[in-house]
């Protein structure tokens, strides 16, 4: 059964095939079965960018993901402030206050405004309602001469509107944009902008890194360190070079290298806790076209070419030689990898740059709704994505192996491609599915260090007696990315492998799928993986129960308390989650709390933790080592 291969992999590949065909209707908003499993208009359900949009979106009008699930308390608020000045007097009036975008995010703990301490409501605020956000945008058909491999039917148009909240700087290499905007949004923008003096030839700008799931909004894909796969440009956050950050007091604030360092390593992964991005500046990279080639790999093969690349690290690290460690990884530069786990195969796609692209979209008129909003709302109770029947029923992981290998098999195709189609990411169609399978999705960043020998043990387990291959549904993405010096970074340390695994099963069966999870529950304890959970994802609080910042981040979670009190110092933006506890051993030997003013005095100041006088100590929690 491990390697998939025969009559039986060939035939559940036909079926899954067929499969794909049949809703292929559903994809497009038609009705299945007697069921539309669209509402009329997802993009006013949805405010992903046209095309992409579903009719399952939780936000702007409950708390919830962008499925509908893992929603916060009824009794929580909803705001939608349409300018910068609403929003800031939402904050300023709040006691709790949390910001959103879209709802990519199944961390529940962490998505949801708190509670206030004498029982006032939190306000969860999203950023997509500006009204230079919600404006009309002009769609465009995709012109014959645009090559465009996934055939994908919507994409913006170069000509936006003057006032939509984007604006590149040729000159500089930046783009500015606000955070409500999704990442789709910007990089359609960037990889179709001529500016005035046109300093790409007409062959438009890119984002350095880009992630697989493009519709979470810019703002909230920086706040929890969202990352493509790339160990020269890092994660989105690394290419941030300024924030305008709404603090507690309502006032906001830009935030800079140059003027706040302490602030903008906190920033590059906040996870919504220092306050509300509004606005961000990101570094651009020209727009080149890249030749992706894909190979398929047996699982003993690709675990014996990382480990032999992780060796190779390994010893160049060992002696001192940071351009031979940099060599070594060079095989993972913008690397990126599907695990068919079911089939023991291993997808392994590599880019390689070879010249010019060309060619635009031609634009025509578009539509949106302005609808008026008042500025905070109660919730309107939805039920999202609703169980999928399909999934529940058939049970071989094998078939929705074969399955989605056939819906991304386009998105791994060999071929040459402008780089904003290039690499690998979630179509627009492809995000429409979400309306069939509700799911959960986890990730872990390993190190580079030990990513062979953890992959090496996880698939003992995974092909051995216990067959938890059967757990799988989706393959599992795995993307590698530098090591970064933001406080939180994920790769604070060293550079890491990310693993991103999707679990299907729980939702439509109502039953757990422990298979699954112990493979999680490996990549998270084994001492060959040191697995680190992603502030977005899912695994909490089951797999992060023990979570302790100062063990996890033992150099930089002080630093990141001193950065909270100073920006935030009631507390304003702690989530449900009770994990924000920062505490440290002054030079007297007191234990002190870095959200008081004692503690703040004690060891912080506007450079950070005082290493030198002050030591960082773990929260201490009850049954945990």
């Amino acid at each position: 059964g491990r390697r998939g291969a025969g009559a039986a992999a060939a035939a559940a590949a036909a079926a899954a095939a067929g499969l794909v065909a049949r809703l292929a209707p559903l994809a497009a908003g038609q009705a299945v079965d007697g069921a539309n499993f669209f509402l009329r208009n997802p993009s006013e359900r949805c405010r992903m960018q046209p095309g992409s949009a579903h009719g399952y979106c939780g936000l702007p009008y409950e708390l919830s993901n962008f499925q509908g699930k893992h929603e916060c308390a009824n009794e929580r608020l909803v705001g939608r402030p349409r300018t910068e000045a609403e929003m800031a007097d939402m904050v300023r009036r709040a006691t709790k206050v949390k910001g959103l975008g879209v709802g990519h995010s199944w961390f529940k703990e962490s998505f949801c405004p708190a509670e206030g301490p004498s029982g006032e409501q939190g306000i969860g605020i999203v950023t997509t309602e500006m009204l230079d956000v919600r404006v009309p945008l002009p769609i465009a058909d995709l012109a014959h001469d645009y090559y465009n491999p996934l055939d994908e039917g919507l994409a913006y148009a170069p000509e936006f509107p003057p006032s939509y909240p984007i604006w590149v700087d040729e000159d500089a290499r930046t783009v500015t944009v606000a955070a409500g905007v999704t990442q789709r949004t910007v990089l359609d923008y960037l990889s179709t902008y001529k500016g005035p003096r046109d300093l790409n030839r007409g062959r438009g700008w890119i984002l350095p890194a880009q992630s697989w799931f493009i519709d979470q909004t810019i703002g909230g894909a920086v706040a929890t360190n969202t990352h493509g796969s790339s160990l020269r440009y890092g994660s989105l956050s690394n290419s941030v070079l300024a924030y305008r950050l709404l603090a507690a007091n309502g006032t906001y604030v830009d935030v800079t290298q140059e003027s706040h360092p302490h602030l903008m390593r906190a920033l590059r992964t906040n996870v919504g806790r220092l306050g509300i991005i509004s606005q961000l500046t990101m570094k651009i990279i020209p727009q080149r076209s890249l030749r992706r080639t894909t190979e398929e790999l047996e699982w003993d093969d690709y675990v014996s070419r990382l480990k032999a690349i992780q060796e190779d690290y390994k010893r160049a690290v060992a002696q001192g030689r940071p351009v031979a460690a940099a060599r070594a990884l060079q095989p993972l530069e913008d690397t990126q990898v599907q695990w068919h786990s079911p089939l023991g195969t291993v997808w392994w796609a590599q880019y390689e740059q070879i010249g010019e692209v060309g060619g635009y979209v031609r634009p025509k008129a578009g539509e949106a709704n302005l609808e008026l909003l008042e500025r905070v709302h109660d919730q309107v109770p939805f039920a999202g994505t609703p169980p999928s029947a399909l999934m529940a029923t058939i049970t071989s992981s094998t078939y929705w192996a074969n399955w989605f290998q056939n819906i991304i098999r386009p998105n791994f195709r060999t071929g040459v491609y402008p780089d904003r189609r290039a690499h690998v990411s979630l179509t627009d169609q492809q995000n429409r599915y979400h309306v069939m399978n509700p799911y959960d999705q986890y990730e872990l960043a390993v190190p580079v260090s030990s990513m062979g020998d953890c992959l090496e043990k996880v698939g003992e387990a995974t092909y051995g007696s216990a067959r938890l291959y059967t757990g799988s549904r989706t393959p599992f993405l795995t993307r590698f990315v530098k090591e970064e010096d933001g406080y939180l970074s994920y790769t604070h340390g060293e550079p890491r492998m990310f693993v991103n695994m999707e679990e299907f099963v729980t939702y439509s069966t109502g039953r757990r799928n422990p298979a699954f999870q112990e493979i999680i529950r490996l990549f998270k304890e084994l001492p060959e993986c040191r697995g680190r959970l992603h502030f977005g994802k899912a695994g909490w609080p089951e797999h992060g129960e023990c979570w302790d910042g100062a063990q996890e981040y033992p150099e930089t979670w002080c630093d990141f308390g001193c950065a909270a009190f100073e920006l935030d110092p009631t507390a304003k933006f702690s989530s449900e989650w009770d994990a924000w506890v920062f505490r440290a051993q002054a030079e007297s030997g007191a234990t002190v709390d870095l959200l008081t003013p004692a503690g703040w005095d004690a060891c912080c100041s506007s450079a950070g933790f005082q290493h030198g006088q002050c030591t960082c100590k773990s929260r201490g929690r009850e049954g945990c080592s």
